[in-house]
């Protein structure tokens, strides 16, 4: 479950950054630029990757109680979480 949830976020992560890229492109009257489309390509190769690599993302989740659980994550997920914070926080002038 936690790996589907990983492809989910991904997957709006994604959508998000190609639309805004998108919306940008429209206002400024131009094509989205080939660092973005790289950036959209090997983020998600990576996480792709990771994702199905086990271990590397998520390595336990343990449920107590309705609202009360832990998650065990592993050592690729603070990885993914700036690469993606850096690739969507881009500032386009």
């Amino acid at each position: 479950m936690a790996l589907f949830a990983n492809f989910t976020s991904f997957a709006a992560f994604i959508c998000a950054y190609i639309f805004s890229c998108g919306l940008i492109s429209i206002r400024f009257n131009n094509k989205l630029l080939s660092h973005q489309k790289l950036i959209c390509i090997l983020v998600s190769l990576y996480s792709l990757i990771v994702n199905l690599l086990p271990n590397q993302t998520v390595i336990d989740v343990k449920i107590i109680a309705a609202g009360d659980f832990a998650i065990t994550f592993g050592p690729q997920a603070s990885v993914l979480f700036f690469l993606w914070w850096g690739a969507f926080n881009i500032n386009v002038s």
